[in-house]
């Protein structure tokens, strides 16, 4: 499980990442990207409805991001960023744990 401290929390931030955030994307996951001044990446999940009806779905499907971010966390202490991670598209095939490993390979670069 993911620290609080390890997360996105009052809208201001997440509005302020949307706004300024540089824009990453994958097959299915999307992602926006802002340098910050706390000294660790902070991150929040966003899966929309319209992406995923059900609710037990969407929440399994923010587990699993989670998990791959706490392990990317706690590989690279360094980086200071912080995060606004959307599921664009989902279904059956779909592989969270290879999408994020893509995604990690972008950060990195930036």
């Amino acid at each position: 499980m993911v620290s609080r401290k390890y997360r996105l929390q009052s809208n201001r931030d997440v509005r302020r990442v949307q706004q300024k955030g540089k824009k990453l994307s994958g097959r299915n996951l999307r992602i926006q990207i802002l340098p910050n001044r706390s000294g660790h990446i902070r991150f929040t999940v966003i899966v929309g409805t319209k992406t995923i009806k059900h609710a037990t779905d969407r929440n399994r499907v923010k587990r699993q991001i989670r998990a791959q971010f706490d392990q990317f966390i706690k590989d690279n202490p360094a980086l200071a960023f912080d995060l606004c991670v959307y599921v664009s598209n989902y279904g059956a095939g779909v592989d969270i744990k290879q999408e994020c490993m893509e995604l990690f390979g972008q950060i990195q670069k930036v």
